[in-house]
Order: structure tokens, then C-alpha cells, then sequence
């Protein structure tokens, strides 16, 4: 008699928790995006602080083109 009532012991627990997984997937899914934007971020940082002298070359040049439209009024 007991090998019955440990098999419906198990399962009614099982039943019971199935709840809490489901609720806990939603939670390590939000995490997984959370870090997968953190890491497209450092990417992005990355690139932008590996090529910051080409970056402000090109910027530098677009300006000497414009004929100094990004230089202050002299007072």
C-alpha cells in the first residue's frame, strides 16, 4: 500500500509547484534580456571608445568643410 500513495504524493507536489517554474522561467527569461542588452552596450562602448581618434578626425574635417559652422561667434 505504501508505493501508491508515494506515487500520488509525488505527483499532487509536483502539481503544486508547477506554478512557481512557470513564474520563474518569466524571471530568468527578463534576466537573459537584461544581460543581453548589457553586452550589446559594452559593444557599442567598446567600438565608440576603439575608434574615438578616427571619430574625431572625420568630425574635425566635416567642420573645416562646413567653413567653421561649428566654431562660436567671436564677441
Amino acid at each position: 500500500m505504501r508505493t501508491p500513495l508515494y506515487g500520488l504524493a509525488y505527483m499532487s507536489a509536483f502539481v503544486a509547484t508547477a506554478k512557481n517554474r512557470i513564474r520563474d522561467e518569466k524571471g530568468a527569461a527578463f534576466t537573459e534580456y537584461v544581460v543581453l542588452l548589457a553586452v550589446i552596450v559594452a559593444v557599442v562602448v567598446g567600438l565608440l571608445w576603439t575608434l574615438r581618434t578616427p571619430l574625431t578626425t572625420a568630425i574635425a574635417g566635416v567642420v573645416t568643410k562646413l567653413n567653421g559652422a561649428g566654431t562660436p561667434p567671436a564677441t
